[in-house]
């Protein structure tokens, strides 16, 4: 399981979703947009001996101003744990080649303030996991 590789498919999973823009860290936000988080932390050896490796990461998912009614709308279509558009869906149903399982396991709403405007955005956490790293 690669790191940069796993980031990379993430990201094209992101692309299957209508209407959403795949950025880079950094990147000046043209909501609804994404991006897909440096990992947070890779657990090796989870398995007999040498086995799978689990890596955590989060997409960052800048959905809209706050003051839009339309953010609202977005929020609600990319949270939806079962709707065709949610991040959830694409994610976990791309076919990933560096992933063996990848799993959703929750998302947290907040506000992100960038270049002074306030964004809502999703944080959604991700478990992949896959051969040794």
């Amino acid at each position: 399981m690669d790191t940069e590789l796993v980031m990379d498919e993430v990201e094209q999973a992101l692309r299957t979703v209508d209407d959403l823009r795949v950025m880079v860290v950094g990147e000046a936000p043209k909501p609804p947009a994404a991006y897909v988080s440096y990992p947070e932390s890779i657990t090796y050896d989870n398995e007999y001996g040498r086995g799978s490796d689990t890596m955590n990461l989060q997409v960052v998912v800048v959905i809209g101003r706050t003051n839009a009614r339309q953010t609202r709308k977005d929020l609600a279509r990319f949270s939806d744990g079962n709707d065709t558009g949610s991040i959830k869906t694409a994610l976990e149903t791309f076919t990933y080649q560096q992933v063996e399982v990848l799993v959703v396991k929750s998302v947290v709403f907040d506000v992100v303030r960038i270049a002074a405007i306030d964004y809502m955005a999703g944080l959604f956490n991700i478990e992949a996991t896959g051969g040794g790293l």
